[in-house]
């Protein structure tokens, strides 16, 4: 009688965490600064979520499973949130929760990656203090934190030179969306990526060969024989109201 009492304390504890982590990516915010925290928060829910083996009390074949239920639910690339909880899974040991909230998880995962490569060569290496100090000061760049971190721990940066780029989202209907996944798919296919590659290169893929078949279909109707200027994208409603200003 007691052992039942147990599971379903734990069952209960397990389901409103579970909750937590559907509320934490339901609302997160637009805001920025705000968006960062709540994307650290979710790493931290899913983190806690998965030490404690939730998933099992909640009748989930795996962890992984549950992670596929909340990408088919609120329509979220498996790489983000895989990058989420791995990223609070692996500092959590070491830096405390509310600091990694406080921080952000973009320069959350600067601290990850640099770590994580320098405990190749020396599993004893940490975070050195001025650097979390810096990743907590909002003033503080994504480059420059970088710098920082690859002066402290001598590293060079060896990843892909750029910046992220988010495609600001928009509402689609049923019939679009189905039509949305049919041509990714088909894209997928014609340029053969293969099923190993990352799901945000592939993303960048699929986009820049949209982008690239549009221009060359219909760059000379639009311009002429005239390249057009190397400006920032923005839509007809800022055109129109930046040509109205005076």
């Amino acid at each position: 009688m007691a052992d039942e009492s147990v599971a379903t304390i734990t069952v209960s504890v397990a389901a409103v965490l579970r909750e937590e982590i559907y509320k934490q990516v339901a609302t997160a915010s637009t805001n920025e600064f705000a968006l960062e925290q709540s994307w650290m928060r979710l790493g931290q829910l899913l983190a806690t979520f998965e030490a404690n083996e939730c998933w099992r009390e909640l009748g989930y074949t795996s962890f992984a499973r549950f992670m596929m239920e909340l990408r088919d639910r609120f329509k979220r690339g498996r790489t983000q949130l895989w990058a989420y909880f791995s990223v609070a899974k692996f500092l959590l040991p070491t830096i405390p929760a509310e600091t990694l909230e406080a921080m952000g998880i973009s320069k959350a995962m600067e601290l990850k990656y640099a770590l994580e490569k320098q405990q190749k060569t020396n599993s004893g290496a940490v975070i050195p203090a001025e650097v979390i100090a810096a990743a907590l000061c909002k003033q503080t760049t994504g480059k420059e934190l970088r710098a920082m971190i690859g002066e402290a721990f001598c590293q060079k940066d060896d990843r892909e030179p750029g910046t992220w780029y988010d495609c600001d989202g928009f509402y689609m209907t049923a019939e679009e969306r189905k039509e949305y996944a049919a041509c990714v798919k088909m894209t997928i296919l014609h340029l053969g990526l293969k099923p190993e590659m990352e799901e945000h290169q592939q993303r960048k893929a699929v986009y820049m060969a949209w982008m690239q078949e549009y221009s060359g279909t219909h760059s000379a109707e639009v311009y002429g024989t005239a390249q057009p200027e190397n400006e920032p994208p923005q839509l007809i409603g800022a055109v129109d109201e930046k040509s109205s200003v005076g």
